[in-house]
């Protein structure tokens, strides 16, 4: 008989002197065929002895300092271990010590010698520990799932727990961590002598186990295990510090023997029909499972790996797949193609990724059923670094929730992303001041909302956040808020949002209660709009409210842009903000198709500047992948007009024969209210210059009398045949000789 089981019959007959020992057993031989018929009536330092059998049941110790062990406790051997099973039948905890009548479980406590799986439970799912003491010894803790955290331990809440030869394995939680959590008000000690093992659980915050530390006064944590998942500390597998947020390895005392996994530098490959038991080094000998790839793929700062994807659907149910992902810094995500790589999560999110060290990227994927209560993309990054996260090509089809959730010091940058359908939104970009991203290409249609930009800090830059050809259109949101309500477009807090080269228009959100914008500065942030068509949505197209008491004001820069009724942007709130047109503002019919492209004539064509806020530099393409500047300038919004159209097209451009002073006319500048018009093109007969409205209908004829003249020239009033001025807009001069016209120029009118 070894040390070991001496220690223990020395400490059973120690406690006999106290207590009694109850005996279970299935078979009826036993005092009680059940674990919990003996707890009930169980006393303080009574021992429950329990033999083989797989017991369908919740263990609650209620607050009893007890003994419950299997014959592993009397004979020490490990076949009882595995033959006396607790079993949560996919439905309940395993085994919970909690305070119960002002009672709880003290020094003392003991589970020896079980398996523990199959269990589910929101936190602590194989075992829930909270305000009480035990000792786990020789258990088996496997295949259990938390919703939250936890799948296999949990001690919170000022428990205290010493863990001996125990295996915590193969248990997952769907957003925190997937085997052993200790809180920073728990305490945990692990056995020197008869080692534990963790390894192959699985979670999004980290996998297998996470210490919490109180920052302002840390304390050295050790642990002590034959087998753990990696041998270094390693975040993906490991967390110690403040909820995650600081990992403090100086004060983690991490000693282990042997790594359960192999790990691989270098890119792996991952297929719906592949093997998670293959190499995944090549496509020939690709793994099954993206959640294993990650898992033995190196993260290497000076050479960053890629998992790449082969087409086809990745799903729980098909393939084995593992949502949400945990995801590790520099390991870049790669789908062969947009269209053809599908997550579908099955009701769960895509990824939760708190503390990795980012600096990835993720494109080429399409996202179906994701979890239709939560963000299905959720990144967050704490400390003093500011690391780079890169999404491009990815396409969200009828979400139910959100697209992502950006919290803290992250810059993104995100490109060609298309939400749409059911009750989906882009996000909630979270961020800290100095921080600085870029979201281009941008489709939401037919879902509910798209962004909020938020930074509650007032210290240092604005939160910065360029959204550059981004087309918002047909969303519909339900929800209710304070002030000015809104519902699509935000800017909150200490941030700079720039739209440019935005189409937002035909939003809806049917609210009884509160006045609705579109677009709101709220609480301090501002806003840069150049470039965008802001038309047809619900309530104000723009508005501004810095909330009562509010110390921010806001400051909304707006410039050559149509925006529905200029004269309608409230601003509301105890701080002063203010809305400055800068020029080149439009507020008309903008004339688009169905799918938002302008028609010809329409007054967004060539309408736009160039000279953008923070030097900022448009796409190549606008968000339908077309030249995004075509003709003589950019057009405002995020669809670029190329030059297909009506009859009226016909008509030649020809800017250098045709010289309008100035362009645009702002009326209350010009000279004398007139504009001078000039043609230097060739003179003939019956020369005149006629001004069109973008209906195509003639406002004016201006007659050339002196046709002889090298450079013909006539002024105009900015008034029709009527005598009436026209409103602010775009026109189309036209020089005709004769029955024919030669050429044509658009002007834009701003009075």
């Amino acid at each position: 008989m070894n040390k070991w089981i001496l220690l223990l019959v020395s400490l059973i007959m120690i406690l006999n002197l106290y207590g009694i020992t109850i005996t279970v057993n299935q078979d009826g031989s036993g005092e009680y065929q059940a674990i919990m018929e003996a707890v009930n009536v169980a006393v303080d330092y009574d021992t429950i002895l329990v033999y083989p059998g797989e017991y369908h049941e919740e263990v609650n110790y209620q607050g009893k300092t007890i003994v419950i062990g299997s014959l592993n406790m009397t004979t020490g051997e490990d076949e009882y271990i595995h033959s006396t099973i607790i079993n949560g039948d996919d439905q309940r905890c395993g085994v919970t010590l909690e305070e119960t009548n002002n009672n709880n479980s003290e020094e003392g406590t003991q589970l020896i010698g079980f398996t523990i799986h199959n269990c589910n439970y929101y936190h602590g799912a194989g075992i829930l520990v909270s305000e009480c003491n035990i000792d786990i010894i020789n258990c088996i803790i496997e295949h259990n799932y938390a919703n939250l955290a936890a799948g296999g331990i949990l001690a919170t809440s000022g428990a205290d727990i010493f863990l001996s030869g125990t295996i915590i394995r193969f248990n997952r939680a769907d957003r925190q961590v997937g085997g052993l959590i200790i809180s920073r008000t728990s305490t945990g000690e692990f056995d020197q002598i008869n080692l534990c093992n963790i390894y192959g659980n699985y979670g999004p915050q980290c996998c297998d186990l996470a210490r919490g530390i109180d920052i302002e006064n840390p304390e050295y944590f050790s642990v002590y295990l034959d087998t753990f998942s990696c041998v270094e500390p390693d975040p993906y597998f490991i967390m110690h510090g403040n909820n995650g947020n600081n990992l403090n390895w100086e004060y983690l005392d991490l000693n282990v023997n042997s790594a359960y996994y192999d790990f691989y530098d270098g890119d792996m490959y991952v297929s719906p029909v592949g093997d998670d038991e293959n190499s995944g080094i090549s496509p020939e000998y690709s793994m099954e499972t993206i959640a294993g790839a990650m898992t033995r793929i190196v993260s290497n700062p000076d050479n960053p790996n890629t998992i790449y994807l082969s087409e086809g659907t990745y799903s729980p149910t098909q393939n084995n797949q593992i949502f949400p992902l945990n995801m590790k810094g520099y390991v870049n995500i790669t789908g062969d193609n947009m269209d053809t790589v599908i997550w579908d999560s099955e009701g769960q999110s895509y990824i939760k990724d708190y503390y990795s060290d980012m600096e990835y990227e993720l494109k080429n994927i399409t996202l179906i059923n994701g979890n239709p209560a939560d963000w299905n993309m959720e990144f967050r990054r704490y400390g003093t670094e500011i690391p780079t996260l890169t999404i491009k090509n990815l396409h969200s089809i009828d979400d139910s929730y959100g697209f992502f959730s950006i919290a803290a010091r992250i810059s993104v940058e995100m490109d060609n992303i298309i939400i749409e359908g059911a009750s989906n939104s882009f996000g909630n970009y979270g961020s800290d001041p100095e921080n600085s991203s870029v979201i281009k290409n941008i489709i939401v249609k037919n879902g509910a909302s798209f962004i909020k930009h938020l930074s509650g800090q007032d210290t240092g830059q604005r939160s910065r956040l360029d959204i550059i050809n981004a087309l918002d259109v047909d969303n519909y949101c339900p929800v209710n808020d304070r002030g000015i309500w809104s519902y699509n477009i935000r800017g909150d807090g200490w941030t700079e949002t720039n739209l440019i080269n935005c189409t937002v228009m035909n939003n809806a959100c049917e609210d009884s209660i509160n006045a609705l914008a579109c677009v709101v500065s709220k609480t301090g942030g501002n806003f840069n709009i150049y470039n965008s068509c802001i038309y047809g949505n619900d309530g104000y197209q723009v508005g501004i409210d810095t909330g009562s008491g509010g110390i921010w004001g806001s400051t909304v820069n707006i410039s050559h842009s149509l925006i529905q009724d200029t004269t309608w942007v409230p601003i509301i709130g105890d701080a002063y903000s203010e809305v400055n047109w800068l020029g080149g503002i439009l507020d008309c019919d903008p004339m688009v198709c169905a799918d938002y492209t302008p028609q010809s004539g329409s007054p967004l064509i060539d309408a736009g500047t160039l000279d953008l806020p923070y030097d900022i530099e448009l796409p190549e393409t606008d968000v339908f992948g077309n030249p995004r500047i075509y003709g003589n300038g950019v057009d405002i919004g995020a669809i670029e007009w190329q030059g297909t159209g009506n009859d009226l097209d016909e008509i030649v451009q020809k800017p250098d024969e045709i010289l309008i002073y100035p362009n645009p006319l702002i009326s209350s500048q010009l000279r004398d209210g007139k504009a001078k018009i000039m043609w230097m093109g060739d003179s003939s007969k019956d020369l005149s210059i006629e001004v069109f409205n973008i209906k195509g209908q003639r406002l004016r004829k201006l007659k050339i009398e002196n046709v002889k003249c090298k450079m013909n020239s006539v002024s105009w009033d900015l008034r029709d045949e009527a005598g009436e001025m026209v409103s602010s807009g775009v026109y189309f001069v036209r020089v005709k000789a004769g029955d024919e016209y030669q050429a044509q120029q658009k002007v834009t009118v701003v009075k």
